[in-house]
């Protein structure tokens, strides 16, 4: 925001008024404007990290990465899913590396990622990507399933991030991109151990943000990913009645979209923004009743 030192007062207020319909403009104008007329960002030839590679989401973000001319790193727990996508990728003519981590392991990670360096080259967009669930209720989830979910989850990205973050600061670019959830907007009911994951990648991705601005790094982006249900084998044992399921291939498309343009938080499908505003600024019972789809007393 623009200093008010020793300027005006009467100037300072109308910089600030300026300042706040400015930015609603340029906001409007990004949400108004169709995807094809607005600048994007040209990804051939970046090199691209994404973790959970093996299969879908991660898989299919790295097969349409290839076709678009980028430099892959695939990183994954499984190695013969990760060689699967490898190899589909290298059919379209793309440069993959491969690496089975456990992303867990703190100097594991920290080693690989030093590998990478001298391998391929600096990161330019790191997808935090892969994720587990657990499908009970809280009280009926072991401590140990527990304790993996919030390993893979969360502080796994502390360590991808930590690996990577300091030479994007160093060469002054860089795009961090997590799959969060829409479980990390809105508590899902079933899924107690899950949500707490996904809303701590949401703040952690704002509160990262936030950190790096106050230091000046305000070159390095962040998107966030928020889809509701995708159709994958995460889901398999999840009620989902009532919800839209999406298509993987719609999902990796969107994120694609989101990380060009450089958007900060994407939701899907776009209801979602509408719901997360209605948790702001409804009666808390009316918000409850939408989630749990059940009419519940205002108290």
């Amino acid at each position: 925001m623009p200093t008010t030192d020793s300027v005006n007062p009467f100037v300072a207020f109308l910089q600030i008024i300026w300042y706040i319909v400015s930015s609603f403009l340029q906001a409007f104008y990004w949400n108004l404007v169709p995807y094809s007329l607005k600048s994007k960002k040209n990804l051939h030839g970046k090199v691209i990290l994404i973790t959970g590679a093996g299969g879908g989401i991660g898989s299919e973000l790295a097969r349409k990465f290839a076709e678009m001319g980028c430099r892959l790193v695939l990183w994954d727990v499984v190695p013969a899913s990760n060689e699967r996508t490898a190899q589909m990728c290298r059919q379209l003519g793309a440069e993959v590396f491969t690496y089975d981590v456990d992303i867990t392991n703190r100097k594991e990670v920290y080693e690989i990622a030093a590998r990478i360096e001298s391998d391929v080259g600096p990161v330019d967009i790191l997808i935090n990507n892969a994720a587990i669930i657990n499908s009970k209720d809280f009280l009926k989830t072991n401590d140990e399933q527990m304790d993996r979910l919030i390993d893979i989850n969360v502080k796994s990205i502390f360590w991808t991030t930590k690996a990577f973050l300091p030479s994007m600061i160093q060469r002054n670019s860089g795009h961090l991109v997590t799959i969060s959830s829409v479980a990390g907007i809105v508590g899902a009911p079933g899924l107690v151990d899950y949500t707490t994951s996904k809303f701590a990648v949401f703040g952690f991705m704002e509160a990262l943000e936030h950190e790096l601005a106050c230091l000046g790094h305000t070159e390095i982006r962040f998107s966030t990913i928020c889809p509701i249900f995708v159709k994958t084998s995460m889901i398999d044992e999840l009620d989902t009645t009532g919800w839209p399921i999406l298509e993987v291939e719609y999902v990796a498309e969107r994120i694609i979209r989101a990380i060009r343009l450089e958007q900060r938080v994407l939701m899907l499908p776009r209801m979602i923004y509408v719901l997360y505003a209605i948790k702001g600024i409804f009666p808390w019972n009316l918000y409850q009743s939408i989630i749990i789809k059940k009419r519940m007393k205002y108290s």
